[in-house]
């Protein structure tokens, strides 16, 4: 997602991240990332998790997985190396393939 980040120019929601960490801003990467949020959204943001990839994974699973309404075939690729398709409808996601689909870059919405 491409966003106005606050004393930068614009760019990728999570270079707001790195901007932060480079340049020492006052919170650092997660101090930034909250600035370019709320500025997106126009709400307050007071607390953030920063999490791994394994802990993301985790904690889908920990509630159930996720369900999502996907628009269009999406190929993804699983942390375990295996490709996987997702086919356009209803899902209920595990962790892993959950993962897979919001690091997914080869859709037709981006």
């Amino acid at each position: 997602m491409w966003v106005a980040i606050p004393g930068y120019e614009s760019g990728k929601i999570n270079t707001a991240y790195q901007l932060g960490e480079a340049y020492q801003v006052s919170g650092s990467g997660p101090g930034l990332a909250m600035k370019t949020i709320e500025l997106l959204f126009g709400l307050p943001v007071d607390y953030y998790v920063q999490v791994d990839f394994s802990l993301f994974e985790r904690f889908i699973d920990e509630i159930g997985g996720v369900k999502l309404d996907i628009p269009e075939p999406v190929e993804v690729v699983v942390r375990d190396g295996n490709p996987k398709t997702i086919q356009p409808g209803l899902h209920t996601l595990p962790g892993n393939v959950t993962l897979a689909y919001v690091r997914a870059r080869n859709t037709s919405g981006g």
